[in-house]
C-alpha cells in the first residue's frame, strides 16, 4: 500500500498548499512529507509542487496527478465498504417464487428475521399455485416439493413432506373407516392440488407402493368443503424451521 500511501499525502500537500499543515492533517513529521513529495517527483520525473507567495500549488501535472489519484482513493476506500459490507449480510433483490400454501406453512413465518438479519435484501414473493416458468418469470429461487421436473435447474434439499390422510370423527363415524388404500374410492375425498388435471396419491408399505389418482380442489374448495364432509390429504414439514443465509 506504500504507493496509495504516498498519493495520499500528494493529495493532502495540494489540498493544504502546505508542507506543513499537510503533516499536522496525516500526523506526521513534515520532512517526512516533503520527502514522500521529492519521492514521487523523482519516481515519475517531472516537477509536482511549485512555491508561491500564497504557499505550494501544484504543476499541470501535479494537478492531474491530484485528480487522477483522489478520484483512485476514492473507488478504492468505496471498494473496501462494499466488501465489508457484503461479508455482513445479503444485498440486492432476490425474486421468488412458492405455492401458497406451502409458503403460508413453512416461508412466511421466518420471512420477517430473515429479512431483519439481511436489512439491505429485498424479497419479490410470487404465490401462485400453478407451474410458473421460472426463466420466463425471472425467478432466482423457487421453494417446490416432489421431484425436480427440469435436470437444467440446481435443486438443495431443505426438508421432508410427511403425507397422510385424516378426516373428521364425525365424517368416519357415518362413512367408515378405510383400511386400504382402495377403500378410498368409496369416500367422499378433498384433494388440494396444485397441477391441472387428478393428484397422485402414493402409499408404501414393506417396500411395496401403491398409487391412486384423484381430481383435485384448490385451497379455497378445501377450506369450504373441510367443514363440512370428506378425507383430506394432508402433509406435515418436518424441514428445518429457520432461515438460511448461506
Amino acid at each position: 500500500m506504500g504507493k496509495f500511501s504516498d498519493l495520499e499525502t500528494f493529495i493532502c500537500v495540494c489540498e493544504t498548499e502546505s508542507f506543513t499543515a499537510a503533516a499536522r492533517r496525516l500526523n506526521v513529521g513534515q520532512p517526512a512529507v516533503s520527502k514522500t513529495v521529492a519521492r514521487l517527483e523523482q519516481q515519475l520525473n517531472t516537477r509536482l509542487m511549485l512555491r508561491s507567495t500564497h504557499g505550494l500549488r501544484p504543476t499541470d501535472a501535479g494537478q492531474q496527478l491530484y485528480q487522477r489519484a483522489k478520484r483512485i482513493l476514492n473507488e478504492l476506500a468505496e471498494t473496501e465498504s462494499l466488501v465489508r459490507e457484503g461479508g455482513a449480510g445479503l444485498s440486492g433483490r432476490l425474486r421468488v417464487s412458492s405455492a401458497a400454501v406451502f409458503a403460508r406453512i413453512v416461508a412466511l413465518p421466518d420471512l420477517t428475521a430473515f429479512l431483519q438479519a439481511n436489512p439491505r435484501l429485498g424479497i419479490d414473493l410470487l404465490l401462485d399455485d400453478g407451474n410458473l416458468s421460472l426463466i420466463e418469470e425471472g425467478v432466482d429461487i423457487a421453494l417446490c416439493t416432489g421431484s425436480l421436473d427440469d435436470s437444467s435447474f440446481t435443486a438443495r434439499k431443505l426438508g421432508e413432506i410427511e403425507q397422510c390422510v385424516m378426516g373428521t370423527p364425525a365424517y368416519f363415524s357415518s362413512a367408515g373407516v378405510p383400511l386400504r388404500p382402495e377403500d378410498l374410492a368409496q369416500h367422499e375425498m378433498v384433494v388440494y392440488q396444485r397441477r391441472s388435471g387428478a393428484e397422485n396419491w402414493s402409499f408404501s408399505r414393506h417396500g411395496e407402493t401403491r398409487a391412486l389418482r384423484f381430481t383435485g380442489a384448490n385451497a379455497g374448495q378445501c377450506r369450504r368443503m373441510l367443514a363440512r364432509v370428506g378425507a383430506v390429504w394432508i402433509w406435515r414439514h418436518r424441514g428445518r424451521r429457520r432461515a438460511v443465509s448461506q
